[in-house]
């Protein structure tokens, strides 16, 4: 039975092009259209040469050309000269033809990478952030970049290619097949023998090469990422070189694949030339066997030398395109499987219902990770207006409680209530009120006064002048309300103390009803610590606050302090109430 259902299960091409949407298929339907004018245009070159061969080397033909070269003769036109140009200019203008449906060829396989990088990025924004926690972030930047140029440049791309191919290529075959049909089926049947003997004997090689080839481009990114987070640990620890040889490591392994994978796309070439010889041997063979003059099959020989030259190229890509649709396997079901895979996606609606927050409840909150026991049987209740801190030692499961409040977790035991009614599919209501600063903030390449207003891209002169003022009131520099200069990438030109100083402004920004703070002091020095949490302070009066710390003199703002893990809640005066 699971044989029957996986000879069932469909082809990861299939759903690939299912997942493409209409209006780029209906691109791909009109490029068939082209690529069969394309074909058209093949036979009347085709004939044309073979009508001029016939005309100027023996005089022959059938009656209509014979009717045609009456008429020139008539006029004064030398047949064979008009029949040349007239060949020529079917030529050219199928060189035309070809190039326009080549550019749009190129135009629809780079629209549908762009959809499915789109698609990607959107899936990796919108997964839940538990689903996260299951895959690297190398994989998602391999999908979004790696996986989806594969889709481009080994399966849209050649999917155009063998139609452009296979189309004019039948075309040509049915004018070969009309001038000499023992020739044709004796050429044909040995290049198909050739084209089928070489597909099967490289195309699982190409599967293992395409599988190594994507682990190995995973392997780069997620290299180049951990380098760049830990560079400092590497220039201090003098590990650069060793860092460099396990990213070599890494590239050699890529390379490797990509070049045993074009060596393989080589040989339908080489391999369909020497059969191009034996075809056209079989052809002059049989003609002599015939007892046939040279002179009477002059021009079907030279027809069939073109036609063998036009169709060296073509046979060779329909191999070698179909070698690479087998090599680009991996990456079609690695996107497919991101974009089919059963997860929830929770979405921030473009206009959120506006909640007033009264308290959220902690009922027997339990959590697992992979079967082991974070948090087990907490209860907590936070009220508008109090500031609550959370303590405890490492590992104590701080992060995470945060995590469960926020709803980026769903708790394994227990449950989350906001308002009296549970958080589970309130989510977006609930992010629409919070402001939430981590120890390690994101920071995107840009100015400080873009970061503080992230995402307020239609704002105003008055939110210009509240983001100015609360970079002031975080005694950040002068220079930063003013400059359009980036911070670097992750805030890189900043100091600790003032990448978490900024988020804290750019939460404030957003004037939450709730503010978390996850250790987003830790990297200040006591008295900046202090001046920034009066700041705060002042600013989140009659509001929410939760505080993850590990500084005593941080518990002097809060009236509500909570240990972890043994979930002890102590209420404690405020002198900052």
């Amino acid at each position: 039975m699971l044989n029957l259902v996986k000879m069932a299960a469909p082809s990861p091409y299939a759903v690939l092009v299912r997942l493409t949407p209409p209006e780029i298929r209906r691109r791909f339907y009109v490029a068939i259209v082209l690529i069969g004018m394309v074909g058209v245009l093949e036979v009347f070159s085709l004939s044309a040469l073979l009508t001029f061969f016939t005309v100027g080397l023996n005089g022959g033909g059938g009656a209509q050309v014979k009717v045609v070269t009456a008429w020139m003769e008539e006029t004064g036109v030398p047949p064979t000269s008009a029949l040349l140009v007239l060949a020529l200019a079917l030529f050219v203008v199928k060189a035309v033809v070809i190039f326009i449906v080549g550019r749009y060829s190129y135009f629809t396989s780079t629209a549908v990478k762009r959809h499915f990088q789109e698609r990607l990025f959107d899936r990796f924004l919108h997964s839940p952030f538990q689903a996260h926690a299951d895959k690297r972030s190398a994989d998602w930047v391999r999908s979004v970049t790696v996986d989806c140029n594969a889709l481009e440049g080994r399966f849209f791309m050649p999917m155009l290619v063998l139609l452009g191919e296979i189309i004019p290529a039948l075309c040509v075959c049915g004018v070969l097949l009309l001038v000499n049909a023992t020739a044709f089926f004796a050429a044909i049947g040995i290049f198909g023998v050739v084209g089928v003997s070489v597909f099967m004997a490289t195309h699982q090689k190409l599967v293992r090469l395409g599988q190594a080839q994507q682990t190995a481009d995973g392997h780069i990114v997620q290299s180049v990422q951990q380098a760049f987070a830990g560079l400092r640990d590497l220039t201090i620890y003098n590990l650069q070189g060793w860092a460099q040889l396990r990213f070599e490591s890494f590239t050699s392994a890529s390379s490797r694949a990509v070049i045993q994978a074009l060596s393989i796309s080589l040989l339908p070439r080489f391999v369909f030339e020497v059969a191009i010889y034996i075809s056209l041997g079989v052809v002059f063979m049989a003609n002599a066997m015939q007892g046939t003059p040279l002179t009477q099959v002059a021009g079907e020989f030279a027809v069939f030398g073109a036609a063998a030259m036009r169709l060296l190229p073509s046979f060779s890509k329909i191999v070698s395109h179909l070698q690479s649709l087998k090599h680009a396997r991996p990456a079609v079901v690695a996107v497919t499987d991101t974009l089919l895979a059963p997860v929830e996606q929770r979405r921030q609606s473009e206009s959120l219902s506006k909640i007033k927050f009264s308290d959220m409840t902690l009922a027997q909150i339990g959590f697992s990770y992979d079967h082991s026991l974070v948090l087990k049987s907490l209860d907590v209740e936070v009220m508008k207006g109090d500031t609550l801190g959370i303590v405890g030692a490492s590992g104590s499961g701080k992060s995470t409680l945060i995590s469960l409040i926020l709803g980026l977790l769903t708790p394994t035991q227990g449950r989350v209530m906001l308002n009296d009614t549970p958080l589970a599919g309130r989510e977006a209501e609930w992010w629409a009120c919070i402001g939430y600063v981590p120890q390690e903030p994101f920071l995107m390449d840009a100015s400080a006064i873009d970061n503080v207003m992230l995402g307020n891209v239609c704002h105003t002169a008055a939110d210009l002048i509240r983001a100015r003022a609360l970079i002031d009131q975080m005694d950040l520099p002068e220079a930063m309300k003013e400059s359009q200069e980036s911070i670097g990438e992750g805030g890189i030109r900043l100091s600790g103390g003032q990448r978490q100083r900024l988020a804290i402004a750019r939460a404030l920004y957003r004037k939450p009803q709730v503010l978390i703070l996850d250790e987003a002091t830790s990297a200040m020095d006591v008295q900046t610590q202090a001046n920034v949490l009066a700041v705060v302070a002042e600013s989140m009066k009659g509001r929410t606050m939760l505080m993850i710390t590990h500084r005593s003199e941080t518990l002097s703002f809060c009236n509500k302090i909570l240990s972890l893990p043994e979930g002890r809640l102590v209420h404690a005066s405020s002198r900052h109430a």
